[in-house]
């Protein structure tokens, strides 16, 4: 996952931006006829998909909007074993 925050190295528009790396544990469970999935480290974190890899994919994408509106808020990312 990669999320921009605009302060180490300039980019094709001429804004600095800096890559952050995570690994984060999702967690999928079957949901009816549907998959949920949710991230333990990031609250209020929970997506579904119509198979796993959907639910995964669901999960990735909101991770990165989550942590994007961090960085943009200047809030504390989670830090942990999850």
């Amino acid at each position: 996952m990669h999320v921009s925050d605009r302060s180490s190295r300039q980019s094709s528009r001429g804004a600095a931006e800096q890559t952050l790396r995570l690994q984060f544990t999702v967690i999928i469970e079957k949901d009816g006829d549907s998959f949920h999935a949710f991230c333990p480290a990031f609250k209020g974190l929970h997506v579904d998909g119509k198979n796993e890899k959907e639910a995964l994919r669901n999960a990735g994408e909101a991770v990165h909007v989550y942590v994007k509106s961090l960085v943009t808020h200047g809030e504390p990312l989670p830090v942990g074993p999850s």
